[in-house]
């Protein structure tokens, strides 16, 4: 009992709720069994080309569990041995895939359970041992934790948003989307380098490559990892799509004849691993499934191709991606903190040392205003892939306490590694003492202070004194 709610032990709620997704998962599957195979997986996948087309078209916004559920489906679909009575088509396909992304909120619901992001809340007082399907699914809800509000404020600083809000902000943004549509001639085709397109799409990528990859079991279904080595370049799958016309209002299929013809034009001497890392078949049901194999055909989805070239680049180019993270973290450190310093008043001082020639202690910035000085150290950390775990969060709390305790931590060859480094607090007491050297008049600032300000939304508020603080709360110090 906590403020007269019925909180469920943690290991029991995990039960409960793995049994309810278990039942219902079950219930889905046994429906689903009642189709002809090939004809539904055929109309989810024209289904997940029609809703990437009208993302490009229309600026509808991506609904994550949406987009998930048709490639999960069709995968788990095209595993399984089934072949039922129902027909499958434009009305009820669309049903099943709105079905299947509740039960993936759901699912997502679980992992907040499991991660601490939730709790799970009795509506009446229970026995556990006469708990039924039908009570499991009835008596219990999910209640959010202080620390899902870290998690939902990181995911929609990245333009990651919830239910309503993300519905609410695309309404938002949708006059400025047909202003830019009715203005630029789209004919014009731009070619970027993967360099130019990170560097020039990087939030996108980033959004995209997070969004999709923050969980498990997105991640289990946006697996590329057999096309290691195979491809090569993003750029080859699109080459590989273009070789095929787009038709309007339905999908384009091709015998599989003229696609292993495409495959040789595009990858050459690597056709054969490119086809066995890129169709989805029967016997080849473990491929993230963009090219499906169904009567014969193979099925073509353009606009979800380009889609999955844009998620490609990070993975692909993580080495160029990783980089471009690395320059716009010395961004946030050189001019994007002292900016919303500035903003709100402060004066700044950026780049600190205790010795311009052979420094010994180095510090990102001085920020002082009405006699506080704070001392400030920058980070870049924020949002990444697997968010939606507590482990990240706890690499970030702990990275984070080494900030302030001088203590660095780099994982080589799986292995965590430590090394010592002037922690924040020495730094703290260097300004105590020196704040005259760096233009700040001791009998003016009374109160030195510790910050840590990073992209998004740490873990933790204070640490031994020092704040912790997301780059939008800098106006709140």
């Amino acid at each position: 009992m906590c403020d007269h709610l019925l909180v469920v032990d943690r290991e029991l709620a995990t039960r409960v709720s793995a049994e309810r997704l278990t039942h219902l998962y079950g219930l889905f599957m046994r429906y689903m069994r009642q189709f002809k195979k090939s004809q539904l997986i055929a109309h989810i996948v024209w289904e997940r080309e029609k809703y990437s087309r009208d993302y490009f078209e229309n600026y509808q916004g991506l609904d994550m569990d949406r987009f998930v559920s048709y490639s999960y489906l069709i995968k788990n679909l095209m595993a399984q041995s089934f072949d039922g009575y129902r027909e499958a088509n434009a009305r009820n396909t669309p049903e099943i895939i709105s079905k299947f992304s509740e039960y993936l909120s759901l699912l997502t619901e679980h992992i907040y359970l499991k991660e601490g992001f939730a709790e799970m809340i009795a509506k009446q007082r229970f026995d556990p041992r006469n708990l039924t399907i039908q009570k499991k699914l009835s008596e219990f809800r999910m209640m959010y934790t202080e620390d899902y509000s870290r998690l939902i404020r990181t995911f929609a600083n990245n333009e990651i948003y919830a239910g309503e809000e993300g519905q609410r902000k695309i309404a938002e943004y949708q006059k400025e989307w047909e202003m830019i549509r009715d203005s630029v001639d789209f004919s014009k085709k731009v070619k970027y380098t993967p360099e130019g397109l990170i560097k020039k799409f990087y939030p996108e990528l980033n959004r995209f490559y997070c969004g999709l990859l923050k969980n498990v079991v997105y991640a289990s279904t946006f697996d590329f990892s057999n096309y290691k080595g195979i491809v090569k370049d993003p750029a080859e799958i699109m080459e590989l799509v273009n070789s095929f016309a787009l038709v309007q209002d339905c999908i384009t299929v091709t015998p599989p004849s003229e696609f292993e013809q495409a495959l040789k034009r595009v990858f050459g001497d690597r056709m054969l691993q490119a086809k066995d890392s890129l169709l989805l078949t029967e016997t080849n049901e473990k491929v993230f499934p963009l090219f499906v194999l169904l009567d014969d055909y193979v099925f073509i989805s353009h606009r979800t191709s380009f889609l999955v070239y844009f998620l490609l680049h990070p993975i692909i180019f993580k080495d160029c991606f990783d980089s471009e993270t690395a320059r716009r973290s010395k961004e946030l450190e050189t001019s994007r903190t002292r900016n919303a310093f500035e903003k709100v008043g402060f004066r700044y001082v950026a780049d600190v040392k205790d010795n311009d020639k052979n420094p010994s202690l180095q510090i990102d910035g001085i920020a002082g205003k009405e006699g506080v000085l704070f001392v400030v150290e920058v980070k870049s950390w924020g949002l990444t892939t697997f968010y939606e775990h507590k482990s990240k969060h706890h690499y970030l709390e702990r990275d984070l306490k080494g900030v302030v305790d001088g203590i660095e931590y780099t994982t080589k060859e799986g292995k965590l590694c430590q090394r010592k480094i002037p922690s924040l607090l020495e730094k703290i007491e260097y300004v105590k003492n020196k704040m005259h050297d760096h233009g700040f008049d001791r009998s003016m600032f009374r109160v030195v202070k510790g910050v840590v300000v990073i992209e998004d939304f740490p873990p933790l508020d204070e640490y031994k004194g020092v704040r912790m603080i997301g780059l939008q709360d800098i106006p709140k110090l």
